[in-house]
């Protein structure tokens, strides 16, 4: 029936082909993912066509063969929301594409809803809906602006969907956004190839400290020092750190915020160099949390279980995991008995 265009915030053209209805795994599927430039080609789509899809690894539906091949359908030249032109970039031996605009307003809103999101500033409100009306407006032209919203308390206040209490609690949320870790902070940058787990690793290496991190970029630091960060990504730090755009884009952020110093690691200690598996709910710690106090005593998690696993920390309905790690020998133990062994 047509593919569908959307913009996403690192400007890449997220393509997703639509069909008629169908049922799947006992759900009902009117759309797959694209993929890439290069996927779409290979199938010769056209208006009419008869497909097949199916769900990859049992969850993310993708089209199997296109039976017709007409090769009629010619994807759009510009981009769906400001009009620019689509241009093809290769990444990862693959043909993506991607918006031309630096400004596209659907690029930004989405840049804005990825800083404010639970794994880097945590801003409960600030959604995605709620970004586009602010842009719309011109009040946020950059991300600092975000910080700024308290000025247009009153023009907020009287918007559509929003009140008094409503516009007080956003603003609380910005507020207490404000204290920030290092790891955090850079994981909404959206600095390319940096996600959570990168960030966390360089934010360590730096203990935290913002203006380090800023004084290694200045001193071209060779971030392959760095466990587990290889060229690509030392070249895409350095790359994202002289982009002119992209320090307009977050001048004056850092400014905003409060770098919360990292807690010290343990050297020593029961944990120290062990590897942990976490399953089941636990009544005093999230799943972040939990792994913020292990990794706090010198130890590491794991998703999986393996010989290589030291504990399982097993909390209610622990489930398949739990079964493993008895038949491997691994040693299971409880919230209480974790914190009786700290």
């Amino acid at each position: 029936r047509g593919i569908e265009l959307n913009p996403t915030r690192t400007g890449m053209v997220s393509l997703t082909i639509l069909f008629d209805e169908v049922v799947l795994d006992d759900a009902k599927v009117s759309r797959a993912t694209g993929h890439n430039l290069d996927i779409i080609e290979k199938f010769k789509f056209g208006i009419g066509d008869k497909i097949t899809v199916y769900k990859a690894n049992q969850i993310i539906p993708q089209v199997a063969e296109n039976l017709t091949k007409s090769g009629t359908y010619a994807l759009p030249s510009v981009c769906p929301c400001c009009g620019s032109k689509l241009v093809a970039k290769a990444k990862l031996e693959a043909r993506f594409l991607y918006c031309s605009n630096d400004l596209c307003s659907a690029k930004m809103v989405r840049r804005y809803s990825h800083f404010a999101s639970k794994p880097c500033a945590n801003i409960d409100g600030l959604s995605e809906s709620t970004l586009e009306k602010f842009v719309e407006k011109g009040w946020i032209k950059k991300m600092c602006d975000i910080y700024k919203l308290e000025d247009h308390a009153a023009e907020i206040m009287a918007m559509e969907g929003f009140g008094e209490q409503s516009c007080n609690n956003l603003l609380i949320a910005i507020e207490k956004s404000r204290k920030i870790k290092l790891e955090n902070y850079l994981t909404g940058l959206g600095i390319p190839n940096v996600g959570k787990k990168t960030a966390k690793d360089i934010s360590k290496a730096f203990g935290g400290n913002y203006q380090k991190f800023i004084d290694a970029l200045e001193n071209y630091y060779d971030f392959t020092r760095i466990a587990e960060i290889g060229d690509i990504i030392n070249r895409s730090i350095h790359e994202w750190y002289r982009d002119a755009f992209e320090q307009n884009f977050i001048e004056g952020l850092a400014d905003e915020m409060e770098f919360e110093v990292e807690v010290a690691i343990q050297t020593s200690g029961v944990f120290n160099g062990k590897t942990f598996v976490v399953t089941g709910t636990l009544q005093n710690y999230t799943r972040d949390s939990i792994v913020e106090e292990i990794e706090r005593l010198g130890g590491k998690c794991s998703s999986s279980v393996s010989k290589k696993t030291d504990y399982l920390l097993a909390g209610e309905k622990a489930g398949s995991k739990l079964e493993k790690a008895k038949s491997l020998g691994v040693t299971v133990i409880t919230e209480q008995e974790f914190e009786q062994l700290k």
